[in-house]
């Protein structure tokens, strides 16, 4: 398996796995909240509401990282080298970096700040 590869899948297994996380502790709040944790009818709503909910907000984020990359690119703060280990240089200018480089990354790229 080539290391791109590697790099892309664990980003992107991490990522649903912190996404996993958040929507389950956001659906056991709110069935506590609202009292419904006590009814049995519901249980494979809740059960099949947290990968969907997860699936959503990777979504989102996968999109807003493409876009934060996208203006990184046209303000110049963000160079693309192929002749390099490094797929991606980030400015250490650029306001929205952390999504820049999660893009990159979730792309299966390596990235190293530039000064």
């Amino acid at each position: 398996m080539r290391s791109s590869t590697a790099v892309a899948l664990r980003s992107n297994f991490v990522l649903f796995v912190v996404f996993m996380g958040i929507a389950s502790s956001m659906l056991i709040l709110i069935t506590l909240l609202f009292g419904m944790y006590d009814d049995g009818k519901l249980a494979l709503c809740y059960y099949s509401a947290i990968p969907v909910f997860a699936v959503l907000m990777l979504i989102l984020l996968r999109w807003k990282a493409r876009d934060a990359f996208e203006a990184a690119s046209r303000s110049r703060l963000v160079e693309i080298s192929a002749q390099t280990n490094y797929r991606a240089s980030i400015s250490t200018r650029c306001p929205r970096a952390w999504l820049v480089q999660l893009h990159v990354e979730l792309r299966g790229g390596a990235v190293r700040s530039l000064s």
